[in-house]
């Protein structure tokens, strides 16, 4: 089994498993833009555009801190073209707020809090797959981003992520992506 199998199915089964009742969770699902710029023996070569999906199953720990699970999806055009797709998985820290939101229980009534914006930065790890290049590329992004509170059950969240990447035989990507999105709790 390749460490791209490996990888995907370690996602898979995490995102099972947190899945669960046990775990209050959310999930998100975003669209944006994309930027790519790639460095293969010594040529270089850039790409952007609209198109890149992405979604991630969250689940809060440590009061500040959120573990995310995902698989990012780009095409060249909005719907077709060249393909690049692979996992993630990361951690987003929440320096003003709490990653989850406040419950509050007194004389058996309950009062849920929720921020009305809630900005965070992460740490991820990614793989990239490129379909017409049949090229693998790895590497961490960083990321800086808002949600903002709709309803008990829909949040919005924009996102910014700045991703590097290395591959085999010297080979380099950076990409840049601009994403908006929805959460989903449950």
């Amino acid at each position: 089994m390749t460490i791209t199998r490996k990888l995907h199915s370690l996602i898979a089964v995490s995102i099972f498993l947190l899945s669960t009742n046990s775990y209050a969770g959310k999930y998100d699902l975003m669209f944006g833009m994309y930027s790519y710029s790639a460095k293969v023996s010594g040529k270089t070569v850039s790409l952007s555009g609209l198109g890149t999906y992405e979604a991630s199953y969250l689940v809060s720990f440590k009061d500040h801190f959120e573990m995310n699970l995902g698989y990012s999806f780009t095409m060249t055009s909005i719907i077709g073209g060249d393909y690049a797709y692979g996992p993630k998985i990361g951690v987003n820290y929440f320096p003003l707020n709490f990653s989850s939101n406040d419950k509050v229980e007194v004389n058996n009534k309950s009062i849920e809090v929720h921020d009305f914006y809630k900005p965070y930065v992460g740490i991820a790890f990614n793989q990239r797959q490129f379909q017409s290049a049949k090229t693998s590329y790895a590497g961490f992004g960083f990321s800086l981003g808002c949600e903002k509170y709709i309803n008990p059950k829909y949040t919005m969240k924009t996102e910014v992520k700045m991703n590097t990447y290395t591959g085999a035989s010297d080979a380099s990507a950076s990409e840049m992506n601009i994403l908006v999105g929805l959460i989903i709790g449950f």
